[in-house]
């Protein structure tokens, strides 16, 4: 991009030459970077390329830019403390390993005041009291949570010592007593589970096997989207669009098909009804 960038240069004025030269500096200071480092050397170089590039830019951030930009600066410091543990690393595994640990990074922006709705984890709501909760996701899969033994350490000993994720006897009494909170965090709680996964049908946690199920009339239970669709009809306007718009004398119409395509994509859309009346008019294709 910079050897292009130069070479446009020669004919007419250049275009974007910040980013060139952000890009630049950026290449320079990654330069001789083959060989392999240890975590905390390559926590260096990373702030120093970033450093080069002009990140994050010469504007005032926002409250939350600001704070990602300094959930991201822990990772990087957190990252450097694994010398002893990954030894040396070069580039691609430096740079993977790093795309781990901020993936596995829980961040929140902190708010201003009091948000109406809050989306938290069930961690994150310990201590919290709320008008109403919805928590979701309550299936055998995930509630109780799956084990997850530290693999560095032996498993008996875990075990034996009642360790966090150590056992599926663990994770139960964690669940138990994390599943009571929630119970109370809200004059109305709302527990709901996903009924399937594609193809895969899936069951509910038995800790919630003893909670009656809602149901808007007999025999129909009801659901998050049923839920938020009755609550938002008042909102909606239905208008009659079967009419496509006239295609004038001489305009190449394009599409055909992919409607098709997209109908297969996305059932949602509701295209099918919609196609066979613009076919019908012969003007396939037509709109969007």
């Amino acid at each position: 991009m910079i050897r292009l960038a130069g070479r446009l240069a020669e004919d007419e004025p250049p275009l974007c030459p910040q980013t060139v030269a952000a890009v630049d500096a950026f290449i320079d200071a990654m330069a001789g970077m083959s060989r392999a480092l240890h975590p905390g050397e390559w926590s260096g170089v990373f702030r120093r390329a970033l450093k080069a590039a002009g990140w994050p830019g010469d504007r005032q951030l926002s409250s939350h830019e600001f704070q990602a930009r300094q959930a991201f600066g822990e990772v990087l410091d957190g990252f450097g403390r694994f010398d002893g543990l990954l030894g040396n690393l070069s580039l691609n595994e430096a740079v993977r390993r790093l795309s781990q640990l901020c993936q596995q990074r829980i961040f929140q922006p902190e708010t201003r005041g009091q948000p109406p709705i809050q989306v938290l984890g069930v961690l994150e709501s310990a201590g919290l009291e709320f008008d109403a909760s919805w928590v979701m996701g309550m299936n055998d899969d995930l509630w109780p949570p799956p084990p997850r033994p530290n693999p560095l350490l032996p498993a008996e000993l875990l075990r034996a010592a009642g360790a966090a994720h150590a056992s599926a006897e663990v994770e139960l009494d964690f669940a138990q007593r994390v599943h009571a909170r929630l119970s109370l965090a809200a004059p109305d709680v709302t527990f709901s589970y996903a009924r399937a996964d594609g193809n895969r049908i899936l069951r509910p946690s038995p800790l919630i096997a003893g909670i009656p199920l809602a149901r808007d009339a007999p025999g129909e239970v009801v659901t998050l989207a049923r839920q938020l669709g009755k609550e938002a009809s008042t909102a909606c306007e239905l208008l009659e669009d079967a009419q496509a718009p006239p295609v004038a004398e001489g305009e190449m119409v394009s599409g055909g098909s992919w409607l098709l395509r997209a109908q297969a994509v996305c059932p949602a859309l509701g295209l099918l009804p919609v196609l066979a009346r613009w076919q019908g008019d012969g003007r396939a294709g037509r709109g969007t």
